[in-house]
């Protein structure tokens, strides 16, 4: 519809036992230095703690927190002697991506979402045009959500990966191990949707 796509999903247990499981998405988007995962007002609270889902040499082992958006740990630019406004402390926060070769970093939010809703902001170029990528989902339904960032680290490729999730930590093992598990009763059905829209966005 427009510059939205939706998708219907459904899952049914068909057995008789429980069955812990998850979904989740994994678009993937181009990505170029300084663009920023937005989030609205409704998750500030929810969303100031990420898990490390991938153990890395830039976030740690799986099961670290950290705040959220903190500067990575790998890359405080300024805070470790670099000048302020280079490219290092623009792109240093995890709510931002950048082109740093031979790094990937996975995290989920450490809460479930208060709003089914994240954006992926391309800042205004010198013309004023900038562009936006809005994924929404039911968060009664979705409540978890993934970041994958490779810059670089993966195939030489610089890309983010936005994951609306069912349960946590990519798999139901570490989903239980860290209280995000999605158990599907016997014979029973859930049904949820994930739209993606696209949008210019311009500063005048």
């Amino acid at each position: 519809s427009g510059t939205a796509l939706r998708v219907q999903y459904r899952v049914e247990n068909l057995g008789d036992s429980p069955f812990p499981c998850l979904w989740a998405a994994h678009p993937l988007f181009a990505t170029h230095p300084r663009m920023r995962i937005s989030l609205p007002d409704a998750n500030n609270d929810v969303c100031s703690r990420i898990l490390v889902a991938n153990p890395s040499e830039e976030l740690g082992p799986r099961g670290t927190v950290l705040d959220y958006p903190s500067p990575s740990p790998r890359r405080r630019g300024a805070e470790n002697g670099g000048p302020r406004g280079s490219a290092c402390e623009e792109a240093g926060t995890l709510s931002k991506t950048g082109i740093e070769p031979g790094l990937t970093r996975k995290f989920y939010f450490a809460k479930p979402l208060a709003s089914g809703e994240v954006f992926l902001d391309d800042p205004p170029s010198c013309d004023g045009l900038g562009f936006r990528v809005a994924l929404r989902f039911p968060a009664d339904k979705v409540p978890y959500l993934g970041i994958w960032v490779n810059e670089g680290g993966w195939a030489g490729q610089n890309n983010i990966g936005i994951e609306p999730a069912t349960a946590g930590m990519d798999s139901p093992a570490n989903a239980r191990r860290f209280g995000m598990e999605w158990i599907l009763p016997p014979r029973g059905v859930r049904e949820w949707w994930l739209e993606i829209e696209a949008s210019v966005t311009k500063i005048v």
